[in-house]
């Protein structure tokens, strides 16, 4: 049986595995990422999930949606900030 073949990037002074055919779903892995970061800012999530090879206007079109269906909790910060929580769903 011929090995499967495994691509590494080197991020943060780490190799991690690229995503692959047999990878979860973006949007479940942008759920992780803000359960991980609650009250985290737009921009901060957008970094990060750029960071991981998810996409940054994917992370913000998720938020969105997220927002509108009820699963992720938008709070209003200083400076006309906004900063958002996983609350389920």
């Amino acid at each position: 049986m011929p090995a499967q073949e495994i691509v590494f990037a080197y991020r943060d002074g780490l190799f991690v595995p690229e995503a692959g055919p047999t990878s979860r779903p973006t949007s479940e892995m942008l759920a992780d990422l803000l359960k991980a970061n609650p009250g985290i800012k737009t921009a901060a999530f957008e970094e990060l999930a750029r960071d991981k090879g998810l996409g940054r206007n994917r992370a913000r079109q998720f938020l969105d949606e997220g927002v509108e269906a009820g699963r992720i909790r938008r709070d209003k910060r200083e400076f006309n900030t906004r900063a958002y929580t996983w609350i389920g769903g």
